[in-house]
């Protein structure tokens, strides 16, 4: 019968919304959720050394910006690969997406401080549709050394549209300049929250919020980010994208 599967798929996604209601609820409610050790210091350290070596002997693979990118590391490093099939976060991205949903690729990233800048290059939105993300610290993020920073709450549609009513923000305007951002905290009470943490802590957001890693002052920071995809969006539009 025609019926059985979206039956199915119903009962699917409301055992999962039981399993990982606090998760979720996050998400939609203050768009982001952190896991405090999700790995452990020992396996941060290997990791982040296996990352380095990674960015050394694939450096044509290496997208210097101002920060340093491989994406696709999951290829290469275990960590990584195991943080791309974390069955949880897969489920969690389905009930984001409301559609079964696959991770594209996992992004190994290396910021510098004798390099300046931060990653991600300022204030911006991924996408003005639900959509997700997990990011590893892989070493211990201060508020100098460019943290993970966010406006919660900016991701709800009444949000965006007072952005464009009240802020001056365009229609689908997806990068955000500094002053937009103080204006956005003004007008809408909304106000920048950096997520400092020890290495080993996972945040889960919707990339919908606007977010950016903060300019890094000092040290280094090394991460790991899965890209959340539903299975309707082709893997070859990613790649040309990326």
């Amino acid at each position: 019968s025609p019926l059985i599967s979206p039956f199915k798929i119903l009962r699917r996604r409301q055992r999962l919304l039981s399993k990982h209601a606090s998760w979720f609820n996050d998400l939609k409610t203050q768009g982001y959720t952190i896991i405090h050790n999700y790995l452990s210091k020992e396996q941060c350290n290997k990791a982040a050394i296996d990352l380095k070596i990674a960015f050394e002997n694939y450096n044509t693979f290496v997208h210097k910006k101002e920060d340093l990118r491989i994406f696709g590391i999951e290829q290469i490093l275990p960590i990584a690969r195991s943080l791309s099939q974390d069955k949880d976060l897969l489920e969690l991205g389905e009930l984001v997406n409301k559609q079964q949903t696959y991770c594209a690729f996992t992004l190994g990233n290396w910021l510098l401080s004798d390099k300046g800048g931060s990653s991600g290059n300022g204030w911006h939105r991924d996408s003005f549709f639900s959509q997700y993300k997990a990011l590893l610290y892989l070493t211990d993020v201060t508020e100098d050394n460019g943290p993970f920073e966010l406006l919660p709450g900016s991701h709800h549609l009444k949000n965006i549209i007072h952005g464009i009513e009240k802020a001056g923000l365009s229609y689908m305007q997806n990068r955000i300049s500094d002053i937009e951002v103080q204006r956005l905290e003004e007008l809408l009470k909304f106000s920048r929250k950096p997520l400092i943490g020890n290495a080993g802590t996972l945040v889960l957001f919707n990339s919908t919020l606007i977010h950016r890693g903060r300019p890094i002052k000092s040290g280094e920071r090394l991460a790991l980010t899965n890209y959340y995809m539903p299975y309707t969006r082709d893997i070859l539009d990613l790649q040309k994208q990326f």
